[in-house]
């Protein structure tokens, strides 16, 4: 099983993927998804109708920085508390997974007490530089950290760019987290310049 940790939609700000495009990308690329839209989880009632199969989650931007919840079951407001967020996500049987934590250009919550508290820290993005995603995985390694990837895709074709590689499970938390520590993280290519371009230009449409 193939899965994208971390993957938005249009009602992210600065996303263009359509529902559509997201379902027949994911078809054709074998990809899960984890649907982690910025401060909104709007996106799933639409894959749930469609009976498509993914990851609820969300993207929250706290005081320390982006905050993901998988498998959460409600959205979590805008400007939480970090740490506020992270019990939260427990309390909803969700995983703690810390996207980007040193990407200096993206909002990454990277203090070590941050650190301590994710489930899971992303050590591959494909939106970031390789030396963001290797100060990651060192950390991740020191603190004996599960490892995620995922492609951070804003855009249809970004999706799968990144992603970890476990074996077949059933998608709830317990089962994920260990299929987890047996997994592969997985970089098929690094985001271009046209799909990053794509997205700025949707954010400044947004403003």
């Amino acid at each position: 099983m193939n899965v994208d940790m971390h993957v938005h939609t249009l009602y992210s700000y600065d996303a263009i993927t359509k529902i559509e495009e997201l379902i027949l990308t994911c078809r054709r690329k074998n990809i899960v998804p984890a649907i982690t839209d910025h401060n909104t989880t709007k996106a799933w009632n639409e894959l749930r109708k469609r009976k498509f199969e993914f990851i609820p989650g969300e993207e929250i931007l706290t005081d320390k920085g982006d905050l993901i919840g998988l498998f959460i079951q409600e959205e979590i407001k805008r400007g939480t508390d970090f740490f506020e967020a992270v019990d939260l996500i427990r309390e909803q049987g969700g995983i703690v997974y810390l996207p980007h934590p040193f990407d200096v250009f993206r909002k990454g919550a990277h203090c070590q007490k941050c650190l301590l508290s994710a489930d899971v820290v992303e050590v591959i993005n494909s939106k970031s530089n390789p030396l963001f995603d290797y100060i990651a995985n060192e950390n991740a390694e020191a603190l004996k950290k599960l490892k995620g990837a995922g492609s951070d895709a804003h855009v249809p074709s970004d999706i799968g760019n990144a992603y970890v590689q476990i074996e077949d499970t059933e998608l709830e938390p317990k089962q994920f987290l260990k299929a987890l520590k047996n997994s592969k993280v997985i970089l098929i290519k690094r985001a271009g310049i046209i799909s990053r371009l794509l997205s700025l230009r949707r954010k400044i449409e947004k403003q």
